[in-house]
């Protein structure tokens, strides 16, 4: 509502670059990956990751972790998996973050067009959507 008129619904989005870590006291200088490929960043194993992320982390050593997450998704056994990806995972906010997707109607957010960040000393990945151009 602007001076009593209706104009709409619309989305505020930020590039995720040093400003807009710094405007929420998040250190940048974690591990930042971008989900690029559909096919490829589902958290499976690859045999290259960068087929399907780009490596966006400032010291260039997100690959590695994002294997190490990858792993601990695809091989944690079941009985423990709660409790483990819990541990590695802010859980909350990825089943917030894919609720919303599915309620919206939101296709090309589930397998790309986001961000996975781990801050340093942290041992939670967080997400962090980007690019609603098709949302």
């Amino acid at each position: 509502d602007l001076n009593g008129e209706y104009l709409g619904v619309f989305a505020r989005l930020e590039e995720v670059e040093p400003p807009f870590f710094n405007a929420r006291g998040i250190d940048p200088m974690g591990q930042l990956l971008e989900a690029e490929g559909p096919g490829g960043a589902n958290f499976q194993p690859l045999p290259d990751y960068s087929t399907a992320w780009d490596d966006q982390s400032e010291n260039g050593d997100g690959y590695p972790a994002l294997a190490a997450l990858v792993q601990t998704i695809n091989e944690t056994p079941d009985a423990d998996f709660a409790r483990v990806i819990a541990s590695v995972l802010n859980v909350d906010a990825w089943i917030d973050y894919h609720a919303v997707c599915v309620l919206l109607g939101d296709w090309d957010h589930l397998a790309h067009n986001y961000h996975v960040y781990r801050a340093p000393g942290s041992p939670l990945w967080e997400v962090i959507p980007k690019d609603f151009d098709q949302a």
